[in-house]
Order: structure tokens, then C-alpha cells, then sequence
């Protein structure tokens, strides 16, 4: 079941807040391996028979020699947070809650935190940044390390698939170790102050393409086979989840290689291993990105360097980044605010905001009745929202008031798209994280925006929004959201500083 997922925005402190990113260096903390021996899964998994488990967790490398390979947490990255070795060089964040690939390299090891993330340091004395790759301070300050191809999964799913993969050589010196359940004291000294729009311990599948980032919550992707559509920095992409593995992998919609071919899949539950199937061939993916199946069987999906991980690191590696609900095919959307003006005290505060969306993909048809069927899903999780807040009206707010507008929209007839962007969310600030202020306004001119050749051509809508507030004297943070009822999608926020009385 899908949930719908409100981007309530205010400013997290990170990198280029007014105190500056928060470090702890530990390099003595943890050990690094470097370039431990290697076999193959299907050897390992007798080595090991009766204890590696099929939910085991796995970091996966997708692609390169042998099709990849698989790195079992409890025997390699539990202990070695970071493992430099010739396929490649990976990490895991266990209190961030991610893993990650670089390109191959003896010369880094495991150093400390920032903002509660991971670092690494290279031979040369540059200091990374684990989630990003950015290269932060040192010789090589400026420069972002490109991840390669890699999915965290399950041993079993992995070795049924994939069983001529590589995998480290389980020799005695490597032991199994537990899962750890509570983050370590030095990694939580270093984060910054909380960005409220979700909890920090929740996992998200976060996506930065073209200086653009969007985070989706594991929890709004369901059980089952699925996947997402859209447009990021210019760039389209399909966000493959696997509800058995709770496992997330993103691809631009075309094969690799020098005369790539447009893949459109959808899903097909008819194969657990290979749950989708492209419009073009009918042949079957992984969620690897790879055809298992069919005329296009072995060839392979461009992957984009998305990543699963807990919202607080998310928010601050990038703390403009729009958090996604139910996402639609037709395209993203952001909003502008033009101008602010306040007047009095109380404040009466007058907005001019312009919105800017990708044309429509669909025809209005088959796209209001994508959207119905979604929003209508979602409603049921609304539902549960406002059942699991009980009696703290703060938390129901939201919920209740896009439940009594999502109820609305769904009893509209099908084919009657009732257009763009329908009602915003208004969070006002005062300091980093201090909400004063929220206020759901609606915005009919936006309805009937879908009619006009402007918006179909992507060209941006304008519109006026006024509102009472209780402010006395003093500076604010004004974060506008634009939500879409119909298509029960959120786009990404802007901000503008308010000063009333001054």
C-alpha cells in the first residue's frame, strides 16, 4: 500500500550552515580491509551452508567482470566499514543506514564523521565524504568521486539470480558478527539539527541527478513488485523496488551501450526474480537492471546513482532536496516565490509564486485515470495516518486536511482531469527548525492550468496567495509546497526570508 507523503519544509542545518559542518575524525576507530582474496557465490554459499541465510543483507556490485558480485554484512561490512580492493571501493554507513561502491582503489581508509556521515581518507591526505563522494577537504578538495553500479539486497535473491558472481573468500578469519541496532555515540555527535519534514531514522531511497535531488520513503513503496517514473535535472529515470528485499535500484529507461534502446517496463508479477517487462520486447528484468529473459535477455538498464539511506544523512547532503509521495509519469514540478510582502503585526502576509512543470507524458485520459487509482490507494493510508496519530492534533493535521481533499478528487469522473497543482502548503519558520506557522491554501486558477497551451508547453502558471497569521516582530523562514491532490504529488519547495515590523 502506498503513502502519501506531505513535503512539510524547513532549513537543516549541513555543509554551509552558519557553524559549519560538524566533524569527528576516529581513523583508529574501525579497520579497513584492503584487497581480501576472492571466490565465487555459489563456492561461499557451500563454505558457508547453514549460515549464511537467504535474508542475510548484501552490499551487490551489478556490473563489470562476472556480472558483479555480493559482500554479506555480518562477515565483511560490519566489521570493515570500509573495503579497498581492485573491483571496487565500498562502504557502509551503518548509522547512516547506506552502503556504497567507488571506483577501485587500494589507497582509502576509514577516518570519521561529518554530519553524521561517514569519511574516508585517501593515501594523499583528502578527506571524502561517504554518501556524496565529494572530496571536502585535502589536495583534491573540489572533486566528487562517481559511484559505481550497486544495490543492497538478500543473499538468497542474489545467489538464485546470480550465482557465478564474485564473493570474498569466507576463510576463517572472517567471522559473522550481529547486525548493530543502536548508532554509534560519535556518529550521532555530528549531526546536524533535524529537518522535520520525516523522521531522521527513516530510510529513503534518495536520487541527485542534474543538481536536482528527490528522496522517496521506503515505507510509500508497499510490499509488493513496483516502480516509479519521472524526470530529475533534465534526466528521466524508473526506480525498480522489490517489496521481497525491500530493495531499491534506479535506471535511466534505455539499455546501456553505444546505441541504447528505449526499455518502458512495467510490472508483471508472473516471475518473483524478474517482476517487470518491457512495452517494447516483453523481455523480463532484475531489479539488477538486467533482461533475464526474452530478445533482449543480457542486456542491461543505465544505472543512476541512487541510494537507500536515513533521511537525517539525506537532508543533509542535500538539504533542498523534494520528498516524493505517489509519483505519477506526467513529470516534476517546483514552485518559485516571486515576491513577499507583509503587512501590520499580526502579519498579513501576500505571496506572488510561479509554478514550472514538465509538459504532461500522457493524454489527459489515461493520465486522470492513473492518478485516481492512485490517490484512491492512497486514501486508505491516510486513513491509517490519522488512526496512528490519535489524539496529537499536530500530527493529524496534514493527513485530515489532504484526506477531506483526496476524498473529493476521487469521486471525480474519470476522464475530468481536474488539473495542476491545487493546493499549497505554507510552513513558516522561525530559526532553523521552530514551525510558528502552517496553512493549507487553495489555488483554483492552478485547476484549469492543465487547459491551457502554456502549461502543456511546459511555461509556468502564476498565482497570488494571502493569509492571516498571528506573527509579532521578529525574522522568518517562509517554505512554500506546492501538492498536486489529484495526482497526490509533491513538489520541490522554495524559500524566502520575512522580516515583520522591522
Amino acid at each position: 500500500m502506498l503513502t502519501l507523503v506531505v513535503t512539510i519544509a524547513a532549513l537543516a542545518a549541513g555543509p554551509g550552515d552558519d557553524n559549519g559542518p560538524r566533524t569527528l575524525y576516529r581513523p583508529e576507530m574501525l579497520e579497513t580491509l584492503v584487497n581480501p582474496a576472492c571466490s565465487h557465490c555459489i563456492d561461499e554459499s557451500r563454505r558457508k551452508a547453514g549460515e549464511l541465510r537467504d535474508d542475510d543483507r548484501v552490499l551487490a556490485w551489478i556490473r563489470g567482470k562476472y556480472d558483479g558480485g555480493a559482500i554479506p554484512y555480518r562477515w565483511f561490512l560490519v566489521p570493515y566499514r570500509v573495503i579497498s580492493d581492485t573491483y571496487g571501493v565500498f562502504v557502509h554507513d551503518a548509522d547512516a543506514g547506506f552502503v556504497r561502491g567507488y571506483p577501485a582503489s587500494l589507497d582509502y581508509r576509514f577516518h570519521g564523521w561529518r554530519n553524521g556521515i561517514m569519511v574516508m581518507r585517501h593515501r594523499d591526505g583528502t578527506l571524502f565524504d561517504c554518501l556524496t563522494g565529494e572530496a571536502f577537504d585535502g589536495p583534491r578538495k573540489g572533486e566528487r568521486l562517481t559511484p559505481i553500479p550497486t544495490i543492497e539486497t538478500n543473499w538468497g535473491p542474489w545467489l538464485k539470480a546470480q550465482p557465478g558472481t564474485v564473493a570474498y573468500a569466507m576463510v576463517s578469519r572472517f567471522q559473522p558478527q550481529p547486525m548493530p541496532k543502536t548508532s554509534t555515540p560519535e556518529s550521532r555527535s555530528t549531526r546536524p539539527p533535524a529537518d522535520p519534514r520525516l523522521p531522521a531514522e527513516e530510510r529513503v531511497f534518495g536520487l541527485a541527478l542534474g543538481g536536482e535531488s528527490r528522496a522517496w520513503p521506503l515505507g510509500s513503496l508497499g510490499d509488493r513488485a513496483g516502480l516509479r517514473k519521472g524526470k530529475l535535472g533534465g534526466q528521466e529515470f524508473v526506480i525498480l523496488w522489490d517489496g521481497r528485499t525491500r530493495t531499491a535500484s534506479a535506471y535511466a529507461p534505455e539499455t546501456e551501450g553505444p546505441k541504447p534502446q528505449t526499455a518502458t517496463l512495467a510490472p508483471d508479477p508472473g516471475d518473483a526474480e524478474a517482476p517487470w517487462v518491457d512495452r517494447e520486447t516483453g523481455s523480463r528484468w532484475s531489479i539488477a537492471g538486467r533482461a533475464v529473459a526474452g530478445p533482449r535477455k543480457g542486456q542491461a538498464l543505465r544505472w543512476l546513482p541512487g541510494v537507500m539511506v536515513k533521511w537525517y544523512a539525506w537532508a543533509a547532503s542535500y538539504p533542498r532536496t523534494a520528498v516524493a509521495g505517489i509519483e505519477t509519469t506526467n513529470g516534476t514540478a517546483a514552485v518559485k516565490v516571486l515576491s513577499c510582502h507583509s503587512e501590520g503585526t499580526p502579519a498579513r502576509i501576500t505571496l506572488v509564486l510561479e509554478i514550472q512543470r514538465e509538459p504532461a507524458d500522457l493524454d489527459a485520459q489515461a493520465e486522470s485515470d492513473s492518478a485516481i487509482d492512485a490517490l484512491r490507494r492512497g486514501i486508505d493510508d491516510l486513513e491509517d495516518q490519522i488512526k496512528q496519530a490519535g489524539n496529537d492534533a499536530e500530527a493529524r493535521k496534514v493527513p485530515e486536511r489532504l484526506l477531506q481533499e483526496a476524498r473529493r478528487m476521487a469521486n471525480r469522473p474519470r476522464g475530468d482531469l481536474p488539473g495542476s497543482f491545487s493546493m499549497i502548503i505554507i510552513s513558516i519558520f522561525k530559526g532553523r527548525n521552530q514551525p510558528v506557522h502552517r496553512q493549507f491554501s487553495a489555488l483554483p486558477v492552478w485547476r484549469h492550468a492543465v487547459d491551457s497551451s502554456r502549461y502543456r508547453k511546459g511555461e509556468p502558471v502564476r498565482c497570488k496567495a494571502a493569509l492571516e497569521t498571528n506573527l509579532g516582530k521578529g525574522d522568518y523562514t517562509i517554505m512554500i509546497t506546492p501538492v498536486d491532490i489529484m495526482a497526490a504529488e509533491y513538489g520541490g519547495s522554495d524559500a524566502v526570508d520575512l522580516v515583520v515590523g522591522g
